[in-house]
């Protein structure tokens, strides 16, 4: 099943084991700290915050009609899919992102081949990944991508899901994706198990200098097994907190509501914080990394159960009635698409009014293979175009009516 996203530690595998694993994190950290990277000191300078850029549109001539599926993506992932139906030749695709200043501009991260941008909504691709540490994401695969948009450059951080051979600590990349550092340094790896293993991130949505980190692997004692990290000051700095979980999570990631309030969601539940992690309160049967819907009012967050809707900026939440499995979600001001990665098949999506979101209609598409369903779905605005990265099934777009 592709929902065993964590390292195997199979003593029985010589490719896989624990021992080789480490050798290869110690040979890679020992290799960043001769060629600029982070060591024990060597933390990188505070994200700079200046204003987001102007809103620009782009030149996206070679779109499909509205309701046409067509499938973008830059270079299959690295290894054959499992020849199902509907996995084809170009697949990988882990997480796409719909630049929120420059409609037209895509980012999207291909299973070890790392990032790749478009500036015409997809209809041509680059590799950015080219500079400095760059070659570190080729390794692995970055299930997690997040972006801050500043006039300076685009801000992207990344996780680096099974990157041996490289690095399985968080990325920053402050030039769009062409240079490359680790996020923390020593000081925060060396209380996490193989050497800092990063699952995700979440960014203050009202301060982009408050970052948070929760990780693929447990925290050493005497921290909770699933700590997270916090920094305010762009990743400079960071100190550990305690987590709801005495273990880490698959599926999981920490989301930032306030500077004291957050969310901890996984497989395993929906968890809240409004103490900056001192005390913590089941609130859900389960959550979703797939990112959560503001709408200055009403917030949504996708889980196993169904779409999870919330009155109170967070503080609880209840599974809307008659909503799909949810483990990603956009919306375009009118319409919430929704997908669900454990699925296949031609109806891997669902959409409703995003004004009323109390009926939901399955989404007819290309077909899909085994956990075909989007990883990460994401909207231009500008262009009306839908994009949905599919893991096992490529990256896709269409325009919406």
């Amino acid at each position: 099943m592709l929902r065993a996203r964590g390292i195997t530690l199979n003593a029985n595998n010589p490719q896989r084991s624990t021992m080789a694993r480490l050798a290869v994190l110690c040979a890679v950290v020992l290799a960043l700290n001769a060629c600029g990277g982070n060591g024990d000191s060597a933390a990188p300078p505070p994200v700079s915050a200046p204003p987001p850029p102007p809103h620009t549109v782009g030149n996206c001539a070679q779109l499909p009609q509205a309701g046409v599926w067509e499938e973008i993506s830059p270079v299959p992932g690295n290894g054959p899919p499992a020849g199902a139906a509907g996995e084809g030749l170009k697949w990988g695709a882990a997480r796409v992102l719909a630049h929120p200043a420059h409609s037209g501009t895509v980012y999207v991260s291909v299973l070890n081949h790392g990032i790749w941008k478009s500036t015409d909504c997809g209809s041509t691709w680059a590799k950015t990944n080219t500079g400095r540490n760059g070659a570190l994401l080729d390794f692995g695969t970055q299930f997690s991508m997040h972006m801050v948009a500043t006039t300076a450059g685009d801000v992207l951080y990344v996780n680096n899901f099974q990157g041996l051979g490289g690095t399985l600590r968080m990325l920053v990349s402050k030039n769009g994706g062409v240079d490359w550092s680790l996020l923390y340094g020593d000081d925060v790896a060396k209380q996490v198990e193989f050497d800092g293993y990063g699952g995700d991130l979440s960014i203050d949505p009202a301060d982009p200098q408050h970052l948070m980190v929760n990780f693929h692997a447990n925290c050493i004692a005497p921290n909770v097994g699933g700590c997270l990290a916090e920094s305010s000051d762009g990743g400079t700095s960071w100190h550990i907190v305690p987590g709801p979980l005495g273990h880490w999570a698959e599926g999981a990631r920490a989301y930032i509501l306030t500077r004291t309030n957050w969310l901890h969601a996984s497989h395993e539940g929906l968890w809240l914080t409004t103490n900056s992690g001192q005390k913590w309160t089941l609130v859900g049967q389960s959550g979703s990394d797939g990112g959560i819907l503001d709408t200055q009012g009403v917030m949504y967050l996708p889980s196993d159960q169904g779409m999870l809707k919330s009155t109170d900026r967070g503080l609880a939440w209840s599974v809307m009635a008659g909503s799909p499995p949810t483990s990603s979600l956009v919306g375009t001001g009118t319409t919430i698409y929704t997908g669900f990665v454990f699925s296949s098949g031609t109806q891997v999506l669902s959409q409703a009014s995003q004004a009323n979101p109390t009926t939901w209609t399955r989404i007819t598409g290309p077909q899909m293979g085994t956990n075909g369903g989007p990883w990460g779905l994401d909207y231009d605005h500008d262009h009306r175009v839908l994009y949905s990265a599919h893991h096992r099934s490529g990256l896709w777009r269409t325009v919406t009516p």
